[in-house]
């Protein structure tokens, strides 16, 4: 496996160098293009339609380019394919270990699989914990400048725009119609601040995934989440665009918690940990199974020698 790792070190090396021969506009400029491009089966676009994480990935390695040659679709599709078949030099054919490797790869593609219903569930369930808690109203106020509750109904308007658009791709957000809807509820500085913490202007891309650099060409930076999962939405002038709606939809799901996490608020994990515990545990008290709780759980530990954490 050690070999296998050097020789993608190499091959990346190889394929990055291609890609930064060409300008960060024309790479960027045709990835959006491709972004939002219907799927079709008879289209050119359909194998990296696919594959949208090899998009975030060619995204990344272009923001540091300083290239003068000019990207054309033959281009991007050859370096996306290349960037694909990288994977070969990172599986270590093992029979009775094929899917233990296959695994982070399935794991970061089907993130970017989520639907609208999927992230409405996923969003009534973080309005139950969260919701009208004073502690995480404040602190995520403190790092985002957005309460919980402005932030979960920007969110629902979102959501809202993203299950009336046809594709998967990347589109223009209609913030007219967003700022119309919550107007009564949200501040607008809060609207504001949202996207300033949640987007990315195109000119601070490079910035931004520098943050990243110290993975670059690792296994770690091949398999795993794109840093996109972060800041979603692209500022562009008076206009907010989404990468993508499947990575909108993927992102979403844990972006607060995430945040909260991200943060290092003193005690925060711990108060997610004790909230989400009793949120399950009192749907489970609602079913007709037996349960016991942590205490009831340690007796038991106990009173049969079984060693356990904390007891």
């Amino acid at each position: 496996m050690k070999n296998n790792k050097r020789n993608f070190s190499n091959k990346y090396s190889d394929v990055r160098n291609s890609i930064l021969k060409y300008s960060r506009d024309s790479v960027f400029t045709l990835a959006m293009n491709y972004l939002a491009m219907e799927n079709s089966s008879g289209g050119k676009s359909f194998m990296i339609q696919d594959a949208q994480w090899l998009i975030f990935m060619m995204i990344k390695i272009s923001s540091s380019s300083t290239g003068v040659l000019k990207m054309n679709d033959t281009d991007f599709v050859r370096l996306c394919n290349k960037l694909f078949r990288l994977q070969d030099y990172l599986i270590d054919a093992d029979p009775a270990n094929l899917l233990l490797r296959f695994r982070p790869l399935i794991y970061q593609q089907s993130l970017l699989r989520k639907d609208v219903p999927e992230c409405m569930r996923s969003l009534a369930r973080q309005c139950k914990i969260l919701g009208g808690n004073e502690f995480y109203e404040k602190t995520f106020h403190e790092i985002t400048g957005v309460g919980v509750a402005s932030y979960f109904t920007i969110w629902l308007n979102i959501l809202v725009q993203a299950t009336g658009k046809k594709g998967s791709g990347s589109f223009e957000l209609n913030i007219i119609d967003l700022l119309y809807r919550v107007q009564k509820v949200v501040p607008l500085y809060q609207v504001v601040n949202f996207f300033v913490f949640f987007g990315v202007r195109y000119s601070d891309l490079p910035t931004f995934f520098a943050r990243f650099s110290g993975s670059a060409g690792t296994v770690d930076d091949y398999y795993y989440d794109t840093p996109l999962k972060k800041k979603p939405f692209l500022v562009s002038g008076k206009k907010i665009y989404l990468f993508s709606e499947k990575l909108l939809l993927s992102c979403f799901p844990l972006l607060l918690i995430q945040t909260i996490k991200d943060a290092r608020v003193e005690d925060a994990k711990a108060q997610l940990g004790l909230d989400v515990e009793a949120y399950i545990g009192g749907l489970l008290k609602k079913t007709a199974l037996k349960v016991f709780d942590e205490k009831a759980l340690k007796t038991i530990y106990r009173e049969n020698n079984i060693p356990s954490l904390g007891s």
